[in-house]
């Protein structure tokens, strides 16, 4: 898009707009572009993402960007959830899995989100009107978020969340919530295990939270801008090169280096390295865990690190490593030619040009050079658990060690892969058509539940809505298909089916009055109807269909429960049924179904019951006049083809005719039943034709006769018994189209006559 392009590690790529990118075999546009970044000391290639092609979007840091992307494992904005991912689809809703006590499942069905951010245990989601919804572990800030909007960005520690607001001030909420500083002007919020430290425009720190990991002792004045972290310990740089430390003296938090012209700042859990414009290194911390015994020459380009040890990469591409043995601080290659280093907790894995690979460190956590370690050349980038690495090549295909009960083993077969996040102990690998394939430890997100790969489907409810779902084909056993509650469902089926004898189901849905933001709990009713033909099988009160079925899903709002509602409010809000395969309608997700409702109370309406048998001849309760004309109707409802908008008595308004779909309830078949309607005034009445409808001066009480069309119903089965249901709705004049005076609901059990 020939825009500028932050990357995560301080620098900008400005794209030529004269230079063409690449496509690959197919003719679309790769997801990486490899550009040369020309240093007045060095030539190196960056791996650049090309934001926008993604259809989804997961957490701004997880573990494997953790742990090889800002220069150690406690520097990241957000420290990454240890067992659960959170992605953000092209929709901007949001889908979850993985341990669900830690965000693993999410409460969320709006769209509309924009990012994601984590912490060890819980996430927070941000829309583009800055407001937030957070979710997962509730003591580390699954629960608490503001209320309010306008923030800009969230930033973590351990088990806390801070959010920043456009004017520069701070809420936060989680485990370490206290402290925070009032006011505005700050512009970025770094942050160890269990501390905060705000920097504000002028470079001048305000620091909260855990009094052992920083959470006090911040350095006074101004000038700084930036800052690292260990784990219980910070360092701020200067504009000048100098350092200041502070929290966990073991740790890093004292002895940094006197003097200036350090660029850049790494660390370990306990120790930090810091660069110097000249390529020299000093290191200060925990001495078993890289803050003694660093390199003493220059020339070295950056840093990287495991829980314990550093490993230094030279422009030449050699590495000096140094502490912890165990942990890659040892036996390091001696060659030159590499590019990029990765991480687990223990073991480094280095990357060449030609895209060969090299390990070492604990054998344990992918640093042995066993047969799973890839010999080939090709691969583009690796990625990383806790114990295991992942390593992708051009092609899309990705090859996995180290631990196998966190993502070493069982990784995907096959190619077109584009990126690959991870957890603690488990992989997820997507495509560019947004398709996800996870391993590992599936208490960790190893395993994708179903509902995820799910098809979604949304709708623009403002009334009762009339939806088509697509054939389930048959290709082993009885397929059939059941909805069952989703979110926002309260007391929802856990079966909607077409059957013999299903009936209706009921359930509830909350609804906010927009103007004054109530809340109203909303009746509706679902059934659905088989469209096709089918051999039915009634098992366990569902239809079992031994062909291809296609229904219709009728949802409607009960108007009987909702007589509660206040009329002529406009109600809104979300609800998703989920639609599920039989035999194994209860883990086998086949699609989501999302509704929006947008719905205006109607006035309320009286609910009349009758069973026909037959022709039926039903009274209709007296219209009382008050004021002007007063009149009424019958138009159709449920069920009803073709019916008229008006059944009225009048003058010489002749008959009405309609049709309803009826079932024959030995075999399951569905025949058109065709009906005729008339009305007839019972009492005297002065009637003037308006507009083909009859006006009273008077009251009014009518009989409403229904009959079977004899002479349209003659393609019918002799002797067959048909049945099913209908509604008429009784509307008054001169308000016919508005005012619903009346709901009449017919059941039917009609043996059809000899003809």
């Amino acid at each position: 898009d020939f825009s500028t392009h932050t990357y995560q590690q301080d620098f900008h790529v400005a794209p030529n707009p004269r230079k063409i990118i690449q496509l690959d075999a197919s003719g679309k546009q790769g997801r990486y572009v490899r550009i040369q970044l020309l240093d007045s000391d060095y030539l190196s290639l960056a791996e650049v993402q090309v934001m926008g092609v993604d259809s989804l979007h997961f957490a701004e840091v997880d573990y494997s960007s953790a742990q090889n992307d800002f220069g150690g494992f406690n520097n990241v904005p957000n420290y990454a959830n240890k067992t659960a991912f959170a992605a953000i689809k092209a929709d901007g809703s949001i889908m979850a899995w993985g341990n669900s006590n830690n965000g693993g499942t999410s409460a969320l069905s709006e769209s509309g989100y924009t990012k994601i951010y984590s912490n060890l245990y819980a996430f927070a989601a941000l829309k583009a009107d800055g407001s937030i919804v957070a979710w997962g572990s509730l003591s580390h800030g699954g629960t608490g978020a503001p209320s309010d909007n306008g923030y800009t960005k969230i930033y973590s520690n351990g088990h806390t969340f801070a959010a920043l607001k456009a004017d520069g001030s701070i809420t936060a909420w989680g485990y370490e919530d206290t402290g925070v500083p009032s006011g505005n002007g700050y512009t970025k919020i770094y942050s160890t295990n269990g501390a905060f430290a705000a920097l504000k425009a002028d470079g001048s720190i305000t620091a909260w939270g855990n009094s052992n990991s920083g959470g006090i002792g911040a350095p006074s004045g101004n000038g700084y801008t930036k800052i690292y972290s260990t784990d219980t310990a910070f360092a701020a740089l200067k504009a000048d090169g100098s350092i200041t430390a502070w929290g966990n003296s073991g740790h890093g938090g004292s002895g940094a280096p006197s003097g200036n012209s350090y660029t850049k700042i790494y660390s370990t859990n306990n120790a930090f390295a810091a660069l110097k414009v000249d390529g020299s290194i000093k290191a200060w911390g925990g001495p078993d865990s890289g803050g003694e015994n660093t390199p003493t020459d220059k020339g070295y380009i950056k840093i990287y690190s495991t829980a314990t040890a550093f490993a230094a990469l030279k422009a030449d591409g050699s590495i000096k490593v140094w502490d912890d043995s165990d942990s890659g601080g040892a036996n390091a290659p001696t060659d030159k030619g590499y590019i990029k280093i990765y991480s687990t907790a223990y073991s480094f894995a280095a990357l060449k040009a030609d895209g060969s690979i090299t390990v070492w460190g604990d054998s344990f956590t992918g640093g042995g050079n066993t047969s799973s370690v890839p010999t080939d050349k090709g691969y583009i980038k690796i990625y990383s658990t806790a114990t295991a690495f992942a390593a992708l090549k051009a092609d899309g295909s990705i090859t996995a060690w180290g631990g196998s009960n966190s993502g070493g083993t069982d990784a995907p077969s096959g190619s077109g892969y584009t990126k690959i996040y991870s957890t603690e102990r488990a992989f997820v690998a997507v495509k560019a058509d947004g398709s996800i394939t996870a391993w590992g430890d599936s208490t960790y997100g190893g395993t994708i539940p179903t509902s995820i790969n799910a098809k979604v489907v949304s709708y623009t409810m403002n009334g009762d809505i009339s939806v088509d779902i697509e054939p389930i084909h048959r290709t082993t056993g009885h397929k059939s298909a059941a909805f069952v509650g989703g979110y926002n469902t309260i007391d929802a089926p856990t079966r909607m089916t077409w059957s013999l004898n299903a009936g209706l189901s009921k359930f509830s849905v909350v609804l906010h009055d927009m103007d004054k933001g109530t809340e109203y709990k909303v009746h509706l009713v679902a059934k659905m109807i088989s469209k096709l033909g089918c051999n039915f099988i009634a098992i366990n009160n569902a239809a079992t269909c031994l062909g291809d079925v296609h229904n219709k899903l009728f949802i409607s709002f009960d108007k009987v429960l909702n007589n509660s509602l206040p009329s002529g409010i406009t109600l809104s809000g979300r609800f998703s049924l989920k639609r599920l395969q039989w035999p194994n309608m209860n883990t086998t997700n086949i699609e989501m179904h999302n509704f929006e409702i947008n719905w205006k109370v109607p006035s309320h309406s009286k609910v009349v019951n009758h069973t026909m048998n037959g022709d039926i001849s039903v009274d209709i309760e007296p219209i009382h006049r008050t004021t002007g004309h007063k009149s009424a109707a019958f138009v159709g409802g449920f069920n009803t083809i073709g019916a008229p908008t008006r059944m009225t008595w009048s003058l010489n308004a002749g008959l009405s005719k309609f049709s309803v779909m009826l079932r024959n309830m030995d075999n399951g078949t569905e025949y058109k039943v065709h009906l005729v309607a008339k009305m007839i005034s019972k009492l005297g009445c002065n009637f003037i034709a308006i507009n083909n409808a009859a006006t009273c001066y008077g009251d009014v009480h009518n009989k409403l006769f229904i009959s079977f069309d004899k002479a349209l119903n003659k393609n019918l089965p002799s002797g067959i018994t048909l049945s099913g249901n209908f509604a008429l709705t009784r509307l008054q004049w001169p308000d016919m189209n508005t005012s619903n005076i009346e709901i009449h609901n017919f059941k039917i059990n009609w043996k059809v006559p000899s003809h």
